[in-house]
């Protein structure tokens, strides 16, 4: 028998968030990373706004990510490990006479991750959906309110109630969720291997079914790019202490007019060419996407669930004529479709969980061009077709050792077949 210990000191950075006027700044968001945006470890400012990061080696220089509902985020990079005061400036909206400050959320911190809870970001606000919730936690940034990632990464996966979204769009299917069925927000800046993803993740954890409930609600958005583009949503959410039934079904016809010019001047020798570019795009499309899910509970630490999401996209066009001062002048036209199929079974008993996931996709279309080349045009059609299946299993199996350690076991397989055609 060889037995093996392992000895090693942990190293660890102190400091204090406080504001402008050096109060303290309770439950800031504080995320450590080497100067190559990896990320170290994450916790919250105390009640004085001390905060302690702690890992088994940091390298100096580092980079601290502070972030707070009504503050900027701040990214210092520091040679010491005693950090000392950072300062965050007060993020303000002046109306008048009237200043409008943010209300901070309750953070706490709970093993490798840090937890927010909904209620509290949704106190005191318009919050429809559960992408809301998500978007108004501190350390998330919200990009044209069509993306969530965490405070300094390179990369962030959005989970739901720990699950991968395989296909489709994780946010659409947020954004049609009530924000009252979300229980808290996960972020991790370093996945734990249970959860199948590397990286980052926020990870938006749903209530549990407690009652009987019917709820739903219709969206319908309007967009214009030089063309109208309408989108409908609509779901359904229907709970008993037994079962969870959740259907979402949204549609989307986008068209949008594009333009792009460009003037430029090549110097060949002593010759000066003036070269005029104008292009313009016109496109289309329609888009179909579809979830349904049904989990059963069959004790209070156990359930068996069953979802199946879609996309389709039967018609994408887009036609384009590019005119050239100088060289040939272009016209080309491309249209296809795509569709996705994913199915996914899961099965949790106690501290053991089962995952079995099917996805198929497929696309394809064709592209036709014509080069106006002075007296000899030229034409081209290319068509191609991809298509591609993958089935993943999963087990995951642990338990907690002590209140800030976990014991894990899993194993994964994985299987996929593709296929690419064109002539």
């Amino acid at each position: 028998m060889l037995l093996l210990f392992v000895h090693s000191k942990a190293q660890t950075v102190t400091g204090r968030i406080v504001d402008s006027e050096k109060q303290s700044v309770v439950m800031a968001t504080i995320a450590l990373q080497t100067l190559d945006s990896i990320n170290i470890c994450a916790t919250t400012a105390d009640a004085d706004g001390r905060f302690v990061l702690t890992a088994d080696s940091i390298p100096l220089p580092f980079r601290l990510i502070v972030s707070s509902i009504g503050y900027e985020t701040v990214m210092p990079e520091c040679a010491s490990y005693a950090v000392g005061d950072v300062v965050l400036a007060t993020k303000t909206n002046v109306l008048g006479d009237v200043v409008v400050k943010s209300k901070r959320p309750i953070l706490n911190v709970q093993g490798d991750r840090i937890v927010a809870d909904a209620s509290s970001i949704i106190k005191g606000r318009i919050v429809t959906c559960a992408f809301d919730v998500a978007k108004y936690v501190p350390g998330i940034l919200c990009k044209n309110d069509n993306e969530l990632s965490l405070a300094g990464t390179m990369s962030t996966t959005v989970l739901v109630n720990g699950k991968v979204w395989n296909g489709g769009s994780v946010l659409e299917y947020l954004k049609t969720l009530p924000a009252e069925k979300v229980s808290k927000v996960e972020l991790l800046y370093n996945a734990s291997p249970d959860m199948h993803v590397t990286g980052a993740v926020i990870n938006v954890v749903l209530k549990d079914n407690k009652g009987r409930e019917l709820t739903g609600q219709v969206k319908s958005s309007y967009y214009n790019n030089h063309h109208n583009t309408f989108q409908e949503s609509g779901s359904l959410f229907y709970t008993t202490p037994k079962w969870s039934l959740y259907s979402m079904y949204t549609f989307a016809d986008a068209k949008s007019i594009s333009r792009s010019q460009y003037l430029s001047h090549h110097t060949v020798g002593n010759q000066v060419y003036d070269i005029d570019v104008d292009a313009r795009t016109h496109s289309s499309s329609l888009t179909h996407a579809v979830y349904t899910n049904a989990t059963y509970n069959v004790s209070d630490k156990s359930n068996v669930s069953l979802s199946y999401n879609a996309s389709f996209s039967p018609k994408s066009d887009t036609k384009g004529r590019t005119t050239n001062s100088y060289f040939s002048n272009s016209n080309y036209t491309t249209s296809g479709n795509s569709y996705m199929h994913n199915l996914h079974l899961a099965y949790v008993l106690k501290q053991l969980r089962l995952d079995a996931n099917y996805m198929s996709y497929s696309n394809d279309g064709t592209q036709d061009m014509n080069y106006e080349k002075y007296e000899n045009p030229t034409a081209y059609s290319y068509w191609r077709k991809q298509t591609s299946d993958r089935f993943n299993f999963s087990a995951d199996w642990g338990f907690p050792l002590w209140k800030t350690a976990r014991f894990s076991l899993g194993a994964t397989y994985a299987y996929s077949k593709t296929g690419n055609r064109q002539k």
